[in-house]
């Protein structure tokens, strides 16, 4: 740790702005975006936005920030220019965060609620599509997949992950990950997703050009394989205690014959 910075209340979220070498960090508690030097690691502004800011995402083409308010249900763009907040967009039913598609020039906002995801243009700071997520889903964490243009998006309430074509704008796949999955990074030069189950503390990784999770199930086991023989031990005979007895006397009676036998020829000589 090379420092410790104050900033706002409840600090949540963090985005990179590449450009000015800035870093936003949202105070949920204070309403309030921290913008903050990476050359002289301090607060060089504090920008007022919605309520209870939690995720955030830079916009390199346009050096703007969207911030999603989960308490007033909206998404406040903020200009990295003067820091200040240049319009504000109402989206779904707590929305919880967001993330930039580059190719597109779009903005993806989850609004866990609603199940949906909102699809916002950073040319029109509009709305152009809604998404609209399995049922049961509770779309949370946000991750931009540069590889196949595509958002995946870790589904809390039904231990899914969904992948979403922007070309589209439709769910494309969803795979069974953890319990309770919440965050979301993307590795582009493995082509891989990392995805943050809270309530297993685990880690799934998830192949994009399979769409398959790399990590076990809840129930499956990850115990090395045995290396020892499961050939079955050979059985030994039982007998009961009657058995053994008449055995003795067999054996008794045929030792008192052959002496008998054994007598009767000595006699004889």
């Amino acid at each position: 740790v090379l420092t410790n910075i104050p900033v706002g209340t409840n600090p949540w979220g963090v985005a990179y702005d590449s450009v000015k070498g800035e870093v936003f960090v949202s105070n949920s508690g204070g309403n309030t975006v921290s913008v903050r030097s990476d050359t002289s690691n301090s607060v060089v502004a504090n920008v007022t936005v919605g309520s209870n800011p939690v995720g955030l995402s830079y916009d390199l083409a346009l050096g703007e920030i969207f911030v999603s308010n989960v308490g007033s249900n909206e998404v406040s763009v903020i200009s990295d220019t003067n820091n200040t907040v240049l319009t504000t967009i109402q989206v779904g039913d707590y929305t919880v965060a967001t993330v930039y598609d580059a190719t597109k020039g779009e903005v993806f906002v989850s609004n866990a609620n609603d199940n949906t995801l909102s699809v916002i243009s950073d040319t029109s700071n509009a709305i152009v599509k809604t998404v609209t997520m399995p049922a049961t889903a509770y779309p949370y964490g946000l991750a931009y997949d540069s590889g196949l243009n595509e958002i995946f998006v870790a589904n809390h309430a039904d231990n899914t992950v969904s992948a979403v074509s922007d070309s589209t704008n439709a769910v494309v796949e969803t795979v069974t990950v953890g319990t309770t999955p919440e965050f979301l990074a993307y590795d582009s030069a493995k082509n891989e997703i990392f995805v943050s189950n809270s309530a297993n503390k685990s880690v799934s990784v998830i192949s994009d050009s399979a769409i398959t999770s790399t990590s076990p199930s809840p129930t499956e086991s990850v115990s090395p394989t045995s290396t020892e023989s499961t050939s079955p031990s050979p059985t030994v005979p039982e007998f009961s205690s009657a058995t053994l007895i008449f055995a003795l006397i067999a054996i008794v009676t045929f030792c008192a014959v052959a002496l008998t036998v054994k007598k009767s020829a000595r006699n004889l000589l």
